[in-house]
Order: structure tokens, then C-alpha cells, then sequence
């Protein structure tokens, strides 16, 4: 009986990561991501569609707030949220191995496919920012 449930946790184990990887294909890229230098506020560029997520100083450490968006994918058309960095120093945004700096007070839209991505901060490992698109 023991032998079963250690195979059936092992199954299911290499189901989910399986899960997650097609899930997560959707990459932003330096081609998906634009800049916006010389906007006059981040609030004035939230999409229609999606949310603005901060990256804000709490404790000392770097973290996005909020930390979870669902948005809608719009066939690559319309950007599905806006991130800004509304801290004093330039953030490392690592999404799926690769870093990309974000200065203070600059913002990116992104425009994703339908799937789950998850992005990080460089400055701090336990900050996560999950977006889920449809």
C-alpha cells in the first residue's frame, strides 16, 4: 500500500511541473515590454484592461503590490498591466531566468497570451508578482 501512494505522489508531482511549464510559455521579452520614459505619471497609463502593480519599499525590501493580477490576454492588442517602480533605486525584474532593470519611476506595459507567469525581484528572492491571463 505504501508503494502506491509513493507513486501516485510521484505522478501527480510530475503532472503539476509539467502543468506549470506549458503554463508559464508565455514569456514578456524586451520585444513584449516597452518603456516609457517621459510619461507625465504612472497613473495616467494604466491600461483599460489591466492593473498598475507597484514595486514599493515595505520593511526595507523591494516588493510588488499587488502581488496576484488576472487580466484578460486581448489577442496580443492591449497591454494587460502596467509595472512601476516607485522606489528610490534602480530593480533587477527577473521574469523566467532573465533580468531586466527597471529605473526608478519608469514603468512597463506588458501584453501577454492566456497562461500564468510569474516575475521576481532581484533585490529581494521572496518578493513574487503572478499574473494570470485568459
Amino acid at each position: 500500500m505504501q508503494k502506491n501512494h509513493k507513486l501516485r505522489t510521484i505522478l501527480l508531482s510530475t503532472v503539476f511541473a509539467l502543468l506549470a511549464i506549458a503554463l508559464m510559455t508565455p514569456a514578456a521579452s524586451a520585444h513584449t515590454a516597452t518603456s516609457a520614459h517621459g510619461a507625465a505619471t504612472a497613473t495616467s497609463q494604466i491600461p483599460a484592461n489591466g492593473q498598475n502593480v507597484n514595486i514599493v519599499t515595505k520593511h526595507g525590501k523591494a516588493v510588488f503590490t499587488p502581488n496576484v493580477v488576472h487580466c484578460n490576454a486581448q489577442d496580443f492588442t492591449k497591454p494587460c498591466f502596467t509595472l512601476t517602480n516607485t522606489t528610490n533605486v534602480p530593480q533587477g525584474l527577473i521574469v523566467q531566468g532573465n533580468t531586466f532593470n527597471l529605473w526608478p519611476g519608469e514603468d512597463l506595459k506588458f501584453i501577454f497570451g492566456p497562461g500564468v507567469i510569474t516575475f521576481g525581484l532581484k533585490s529581494n528572492r521572496h518578493a513574487h508578482l503572478t499574473i494570470i491571463t485568459s
